[in-house]
């Protein structure tokens, strides 16, 4: 139980930052905390509503083929050693910017996100590889990891559309 619970948890962080990326640099506001958190919200359940989906077709799955079941939880822990690593460095970054030190928070965006957004998408590809590489022959475990991660890589251009929309909707004039 602690796999899926790790990969949700993976996936509501990921899809939130995802909101908060999409999100960046689209808004002329001076004090922009709401116009964040928002994006961030928007993200996460973008993200719990991806999860539930793959998690839905997953135990249809495991349903008709027990073996499945295993062989998606050994993927999945395979997934979790490359992408968990990587999950401690953001978080520990988002640990950083809260300390109140505009010096903290610059070498935070340069050193850590900087960098990690950029290797993202070689990570989640990395992941998926090694997680099915030796594990499963099982084609319909290599084809929803396919589409999960082009979910997760997707996320963001999904994201900055549904956020721009948001943010067209509320300057509309009444």
């Amino acid at each position: 139980m602690i796999i899926p619970l790790t990969l949700w948890i993976l996936a509501t962080l990921d899809a939130a930052f995802a909101g908060f990326r999409a999100a960046a640099g689209r808004n002329a506001l001076l004090d922009k905390r709401a116009y964040y958190g928002r994006s961030l919200l928007i993200g996460a359940l973008y993200g719990q509503i991806m999860a539930g989906i793959v998690a839905v077709v997953v135990i249809a799955i495991a349903r008709v083929d027990q073996g499945f079941w295993a062989e998606a939880m050994a993927a999945a822990t395979r997934f979790l050693w490359v992408m968990t690593p990587y999950a401690v460095i953001v978080v520990l970054a988002v640990a950083i910017r809260l300390i109140p030190s505009i010096d903290l928070k610059c070498i935070s965006s340069v050193v850590v996100f900087g960098p990690c957004v950029l290797i993202r998408p070689i990570m989640v590809v990395a992941a998926m590889a090694y997680g099915l590489w030796g594990v499963t022959a099982d084609p319909r475990l290599d084809l929803l990891a396919s589409v999960t991660v082009l979910v997760i890589l997707t996320s963001e251009l999904a994201l900055r559309r549904l956020i721009t929309q948001t943010n067209r909707e509320e300057r509309a004039p009444i």
